[in-house]
């Protein structure tokens, strides 16, 4: 009994770091946040965070796994008629989970090339994204719904580096536009030549 409270205090207080970090990463930027700044605030000492996270980077890797992963979680419960209805399921997603925490999303975009650990996550979560548009399209193929000779692979491909720049336009455009309406937009201008490519 003593070890599982122990376990839940530590689970609880682990949640807590990572909450206040999350949200001073947002309002003054992840440069400015310091980790004496978090353990102040939660009412720790420093070496409390480190016991938890190695570093502030892995803060926002979990971040961003939960984001990436919670969106795929909830698209693979649902069913769809389209391999196209499937995918936008999946950019409204994620683009609606990160217009909920547009600068984080700033500050995945600023650090990632700079941090291998970051980009490494980025690397094993697109593998997971290409992984189910991969899945759609190849069912889609045997629905007869697209060619059977597409290319799921380079469509997903495509897919995935659309749904990239266009959130790299987004918070570098400073969310100058709606990104769900953008993704839609674009997905759906991606499936019409694929669609188009098999009546020809």
């Amino acid at each position: 009994m003593t070890g599982s409270w122990r376990q839940q205090q530590k689970a609880q207080l682990g949640r807590q770091l990572y909450q206040v970090a999350l949200q001073l990463f947002s309002d003054q930027g992840y440069e400015q946040t310091t980790v004496q700044q978090i353990t102040d605030q939660v009412g720790v000492a420093k070496s409390t965070f480190f016991n938890h996270f190695p570093s502030k980077e892995h803060v926002v890797v979990l971040w961003y796994r939960h984001l990436t992963l919670a969106s795929l979680a909830e698209v693979s419960k649902q069913r769809h008629t389209s391999a196209l209805e499937a995918i936008t399921a999946l950019t409204d997603a994620l683009a609606v989970r990160a217009a909920a925490e547009p600068s984080l999303v700033a500050v995945k975009a600023r650090i990632v090339a700079a941090s291998d650990l970051l980009s490494g996550e980025e690397v094993t979560l697109d593998s997971q994204l290409l992984a189910f548009c991969q899945e759609q399209l190849a069912e889609a193929r045997e629905r007869g719904e697209l060619a059977a000779d597409l290319d799921a692979e380079m469509l997903s491909a495509l897919i995935l580096t659309t749904v990239t720049g266009t959130s790299h336009e987004w918070v570098i455009s400073r969310h100058g536009f709606d990104l769900r309406e953008a993704l839609q937009n674009r997905m759906a201008f991606l499936f019409r030549g694929a669609t188009r490519s098999r009546t020809q």
